[in-house]
């Protein structure tokens, strides 16, 4: 099967290999969907700096693990799924239930669900959401929050379109997008 070859931290120039060891501090691994951006320095000094700025939003790391869950489960990407929900579970402290109602956009916080709502409707309608979305979402979320779940999209979009078109294989504990997602309020 054709794949994007992933570049060697260790052959990696000065550019990619100052990125890798920033990418190292942010997620404490080099994930193979970094080793793949690093064939474009510039792209993965892109995806980098976005997440580095993203991460002193007001979002809290769990939403923004929710949008992660979220984005991959509708796009299928089971490498994302994968890689939220190791992360999700381990810098979030997200719950089995939680990562699973994640996915399937709910939460029982009322502006994590907002937040959710919002972001199921950005991917959905490709940014075009409807007047009721929008109305709904600023009746839980302020104008920074809403920018915040459109950019977290925009990044976990961008990780995902890389990961699925490079066929990037996955370097954390599988969870694939078929195991569906049960709402954790129906068994309870």
């Amino acid at each position: 099967m054709p794949q994007m070859p992933p570049i060697d931290p260790e052959n990696a120039g000065d550019a990619a290999g100052h990125l890798f060891t920033v990418s190292q501090r942010l997620f404490g691994v080099t994930p193979n969907n970094v080793k793949v951006m690093a064939q474009s320095p510039a792209a993965l000094r892109g995806y980098v700096a976005l997440t580095e700025a993203l991460g002193g939003s007001e979002m809290p790391v769990f939403a923004r693990s929710a949008v992660g869950l979220l984005v991959a489960q509708e796009h299928g990407c089971d490498y994302c799924l994968s890689a939220h929900s190791f992360l999700g579970s381990r810098l979030a402290g997200m719950t089995e239930g939680e990562l699973s109602d994640a996915r399937l956009g709910s939460a029982d916080d009322p502006k994590y669900a907002a937040i959710l709502a919002f972001a199921a409707a950005l991917i959905r309608r490709r940014g075009a959401v409807t007047d009721d979305e929008l109305c709904s979402a600023q009746a839980e979320l302020a104008p920074a929050e809403l920018v915040d779940v459109i950019a977290h999209v925009a990044l976990a979009i961008f990780d995902n379109y890389l990961v699925l078109a490079g066929r990037v294989d996955i370097d954390w504990p599988l969870v694939r997008h078929t195991d569906h997602a049960h709402d954790t309020k129906e068994t309870e």
